[in-house]
Order: structure tokens, then C-alpha cells, then sequence
């Protein structure tokens, strides 16, 4: 991952800051912040080149770069906006002028550092619950205010010791007293063994009619540099066992029929498939829907959002599908995403032409930076309920 954005990361790092030398600190007396401020930003770039020479992949090697990564967003940041306002003073005479700049482009950087320290603390805690109505003609009566909670990439590997936040996720969840929990994806980073700490926890999620589980791109292990593919598919099967001893059921382009007195729905889980080609290409509709009567019902679960508008909506009239993935790129701002740059269908509710709509989680958890600004952990509370 930083191998990839190496270039533009170092960039952001030097760049910026060498306008401010230019603009501003070369014209100070006293250079030892001049020093001090440069020495930072080489280790900093030196660190990244480093670790993306050898980038491996595993909680401990994460922890590293969460850390190289949090200092480098922490100096990129203010030097991104103070290097603007440097730049327009450059070009102003006025001296006057000139120090309202300087002036309000340090308020400006302190404020903009302030809140990437907010994401970087308190962010990944502050989960947020959000309701959706869903009102659809075919969803029977006696599923009328169909309590659904859906929450994905818990990314446990990210959590470590933070057991509080992983309580307060479930404890949310068990709060709501639903009648359906789902979780559609990546339940971990890199290694099953990432659960341990969690699974008491993440057993005692409750609803009456159980917890439903798919697998997201995480979940099938191909980040981690095992020995032999046979290490990695015993891994990989004892994952699915840790899934099912919580009493959830796992649905591998499978589906489930859940009923009510003479009416019923059916829950379809897909395995992954992802819109990139290092992304595993698992899913199997045709497979999953196979023993689903067609006038039944039908909620689809499958982890990456772009399969929907590549396959769901132009090979099926299945009217709701639940997605994760995107985790809307851990940032937010108002109406935009950097997920826009990336999925057309990053969070919240999406309906085609044809009337199915897609509902997309920004998820609970974090993967590569402990970082939520805008973008909140979110649970969301679906209640189905039939058109008039």
C-alpha cells in the first residue's frame, strides 16, 4: 500500500514545505526550527521509503506504519495549507497584508491538525447509529417493521488491546433488539488468530433470529505471506469454524429463508468478489439463489459494493443489497469522499433505474490507519416495511 501512494506522499511532504522555506523561514533569524522542521520531514520520508521497499504485511508491521503514517498525515497537513497561503503572500507587497496571511494560515493549520488529531484519537470510537426505512411492495405483511442491524469490516486486526471499542460496538448492537443482525465483510486483517481477543465479545451479539455472516476480501487471508497455499486454506478453514462456533451462520453463495407465521424472506450471502484484480472473484448468484422461490423476498449480502452495478442489477431483480468495503475511505467531508475517486457506490442508498436499490455501510473499523473523520464507525437499523 504505501509503495503505491510512495510518490505522492513524498511530494506532499517536501513540496509544500519547501514553499514555506522559501516564502517564510529562510527570512527568519533564528534557524533552528528552519532545522528542525526539515530533519523531521527526511526522517519521516526516509522511514516510508524504507518501509515500502520491504513492505510486509501483518499487525506488527501495521502498527509501524500506522505510526510513520500518522506522523507523516500530521505534518502533511498543516504544511499543505500553510504552504498555500505562503505561496499568495509571496506575491503581496503589502506587509500588512502579508502578516494577516501568515497569521491566519497558522490558525487555519492548527486547526486542520487538530482534527486530523481527533480522527486519529477519538474518531475510530465515535460510532454512530443510523435508522433507514425501507418500504418495498413484496416484503410480506408480517415483516412489517423488520428490525435489521447491518455492521461490517470490524478489521479486529486494527483493534488490538482496544477491547472498549469492540464492547461498545456490541453492546450498541444488542441494544437495538433486532430481529436480524448481519455483518457483510472482512472480520479481519491479515490472520485468524486476530479474533482471539474478541470472540467472547463478538458471541454474545444477539437477535431473535440470529446473526448472518458473508466473507469480505480481508477474510480470505491473501495478505499474509504464508508458507504453502495448504497453510493458508487450513487457516482459512479454521476461520469459518471460529464464524460458526458463535452460533452466526456463514453464507457462501448460499441462502437462508427466514419465516413468519405463513410469510418468509430470504437472506442470499455471497462470497467476495471485488472490482480489482487483486480482489478474490468468488460469487456465484445463480448458486446462491438456486432453492429461493422467485416471488420470495429477497435481501442480498455480499461485501464489495461494486458488484452490485457490475452483476446485481443487470442479472437479477433482487430488491436490496447490503454492502460494505469502501469504509467511505475513513474520511468525510460534508457530501465528499475520497471513495467517490474509487466506487461509484460508496455509502449510504443507491437505487437503479430499474427500482433495486443498494445500501452501502461506511463499517465499524479501520484498516491501515486508525484514522475516522467525518466518515464515523457507523451501525445502521434497517426496518423493512411494505409499500402502500
Amino acid at each position: 500500500m504505501i509503495a503505491r501512494i510512495l510518490p505522492v506522499l513524498l511530494f506532499l511532504l517536501l513540496i509544500p514545505l519547501g514553499i514555506i522555506d522559501i516564502c517564510w523561514l529562510r527570512k527568519q533569524e533564528k534557524q533552528s526550527v528552519r532545522r528542525l522542521v526539515w530533519i523531521l520531514n527526511i526522517i519521516v520520508c526516509i522511514a516510508l521509503i524504507i518501509l515500502s521497499i520491504s513492505e510486509s504485511f501483518s499487525t506488527t508491521a501495521d502498527l509501524v506504519k500506522q505510526i510513520v503514517m500518522s506522523i507523516s498525515i500530521c505534518l502533511i497537513v498543516p504544511q499543505t495549507v500553510m504552504a498555500l497561503f505562503a505561496g499568495i503572500g509571496h506575491f503581496i507587497k503589502n506587509s500588512r497584508w502579508h502578516r494577516i496571511l501568515k497569521y491566519f494560515a497558522i490558525f487555519l493549520s492548527i486547526v486542520c491538525l487538530s482534527s486530523v488529531i481527533y480522527g486519529l484519537t477519538i474518531g475510530p470510537a465515535h460510532i454512530q447509529t443510523r435508522t433507514i426505512e425501507y418500504r418495498q411492495a413484496t416484503i410480506p405483511p408480517k415483516f412489517s417493521n423488520y428490525k435489521i442491524v447491518l455492521f461490517s469490516d470490524l478489521h479486529t486486526g486494527s483493534f488490538r488491546h482496544r477491547t472498549n471499542i469492540i464492547e461498545k460496538i456490541v453492546q450498541r448492537i444488542n441494544e437495538q433488539k433486532a430481529d436480524l443482525v448481519v455483518f457483510t465483510g472482512d472480520i479481519i486483517n491479515y490472520r485468524e488468530k486476530e479474533i482471539e481477543p474478541f470472540s467472547h465479545l463478538l458471541q454474545s451479539i444477539r437477535a431473535k433470529d440470529g446473526v448472518i455472516a458473508v466473507l469480505g476480501n480481508h477474510d480470505y487471508l491473501g495478505y499474509y505471506n504464508f508458507e504453502s497455499d495448504a497453510l493458508r486454506e487450513a487457516e482459512f478453514k479454521l476461520l469459518k469454524e471460529r464464524i460458526r462456533s458463535w452460533g452466526w451462520t456463514l453464507l457462501l453463495n448460499e441462502s437462508k429463508t427466514i419465516v413468519r407465521d405463513s410469510d418468509s424472506i430470504a437472506i442470499i450471502g455471497l462470497e467476495n468478489t471485488g472490482n480489482r484484480p487483486n480482489f478474490p472473484k468468488y460469487a456465484h448468484i445463480d448458486k446462491a439463489r438456486k432453492d429461493i422461490n422467485p416471488s420470495t423476498f429477497q435481501i442480498l449480502l455480499e461485501h464489495d459494493p461494486s458488484y452490485w452495478s457490475d452483476s446485481i442489477v443487470s442479472l437479477t431483480n433482487i430488491p436490496l443489497t447490503l454492502s460494505g468495503h469502501t469504509h467511505a475511505m475513513q474520511l468525510q467531508i460534508g457530501p465528499w469522499s475520497p471513495a467517490k475517486w474509487f466506487y461509484p457506490e460508496w455509502a449510504g442508498l443507491y437505487t437503479s433505474k430499474s427500482g433495486q436499490t443498494l445500501y452501502v455501510t461506511p463499517g465499524v473499523g479501520e484498516v491501515f490507519l486508525p484514522f475516522r473523520l467525518g466518515a464515523w464507525p457507523e451501525l445502521d437499523v434497517i426496518l423493512l416495511n411494505p409499500s402502500d
